[in-house]
């Protein structure tokens, strides 16, 4: 085999494949979303259907070139045998099969190039070493066990930072050369995912929802990341933890859209568990502003008719005092009467007057009243 024929011609392989992934998932999401209204297209392409036929037979005619010059002889020759069957579907090349479980349509022509194509790129990039493959599965292992981890331990997360401490305490026992916040340098911004295993180049990001909302944005944060590290040559594989209360996003959805933006070097796993969000309380005042604030009440009992009387405000409480002063002093002048025997117009008349000068200065609010009335 030619290894830099192959080398070269990888590239642009996984061009044409991109835009025939791109159409099939458009297929998906107009057969299960629905498109637009009035036959306006939603997506890049008018005629999704047509543009996966077409992208698989260019895909077609230059790997039958690649192959040739690359001495692959044989895997040109069993390409060319099998061509002719994805032909005799009902569309031919346009044809789909509907995966009503995971609401995905699939192409029979378009997986069997996508793994050609993906054996070719694995002649001219460098693989794992075991040691590395068994980093990567020990640490994939983890990761989906997180919903375990979590239940054993009785512990609900209330949001990220409470999830990922809880993570990197397993993560860090486990692999020595785990990696607390490691920068992916920008010349704009840095960029600092969640942690890392360093062996393997793998960064990992958690995320938390405890509503569908939440969901929806957890996933909005991932794809800001995907265009945020890309291009690291010192991280090169991620990881999207996404840890939901109830299952809000599917697993089909989830990798139906890390397709559709193109996140080739990241993987998507998706858990839902017990969460513990946190209620946000109202703001309260210091006690002492409350104090004025509230309505009090103060009530006061004469001796004769066990009369109350409220008020609601400090004003009220200082006019309640100047209605209680008439009401003593009203009192007294009754009893001076009373005792001296007299019962002079004059010194009746100068009793109301001073009633009268005293409530007119401390006025009293309405329906408030002086206190009980005497009989005669």
């Amino acid at each position: 085999m030619n290894n830099s024929v192959v080398s070269n011609a990888i590239g642009g392989l996984d061009k044409i494949l991109s835009v025939g992934r791109d159409a099939l998932w458009e297929i998906s999401r107009d057969m299960f979303v629905g498109g637009g209204d009035d036959n306006e297209p939603v997506g890049g392409f008018a005629d999704p259907e047509a543009a996966l036929g077409g992208s698989l037979e260019e895909l077609y005619d230059i790997l039958l070139v690649v192959l040739e010059a690359a001495e692959l002889p044989a895997t040109k020759t069993a390409l060319v045998k099998k061509w002719p069957e994805f032909g005799k579907a009902t569309k031919g090349l346009r044809h789909t099969y509907t995966d009503h479980e995971f609401e995905y349509c699939r192409s029979d022509a378009f997986d069997y190039l996508d793994r050609l194509v993906k054996a070719l790129r694995m002649t001219v990039v460098s693989d794992l070493t075991s040691e590395e493959a068994w980093t990567l599965r020990r640490l994939e292992a983890m990761l989906n066990d997180t919903e375990n981890l979590l239940h054993r331990k009785k512990f609900a997360p209330a949001n990220e930072i409470q999830l990922q401490n809880f993570m990197h305490d397993y993560l860090r026992a486990c692999f020595p050369d785990f990696r607390h916040n490691p920068r992916i340098g920008g010349s704009i911004k840095n960029f600092i995912p969640d942690c890392g295993i360093a062996s393997v180049n793998a960064a990992i990001e958690f995320k938390i929802a405890h509503t569908e909302q939440q969901a929806i944005a957890a996933f909005t944060g991932v794809v800001e990341d995907v265009g945020g590290y890309k291009g690291s040559k010192e991280w090169t594989r991620f990881y999207a933890v996404m840890y939901q209360a109830k299952p809000f996003i599917s697993k089909s959805q989830l990798d139906s859209d890390m397709k559709r933006i193109k996140a080739a070097t990241w993987k998507a796993i998706l858990l839902h568990g017990q969460t513990a969000p946190k209620v946000r309380r109202k703001f309260m005042a210091p006690a002492s502003v409350r104090r004025r604030k509230d309505l009090t009440a103060t009530i006061t009992r004469s001796k004769r008719g066990n009369h109350v009387e409220s008020h609601k405000t400090f004003d009220g409480r200082h006019r309640l005092v100047a209605s209680l002063r008439v009401h003593v002093q009203s009192k007294r002048a009754i009893q001076r009467k009373v005792s001296y025997g007299s019962d002079r117009p004059d010194f009746e008349r100068m009793v109301r007057s001073r009633a009268g000068r005293i409530s007119s200065s401390n006025p009293r609010p309405a329906g408030a009243r002086s206190g009980p009335q005497t009989g005669s």
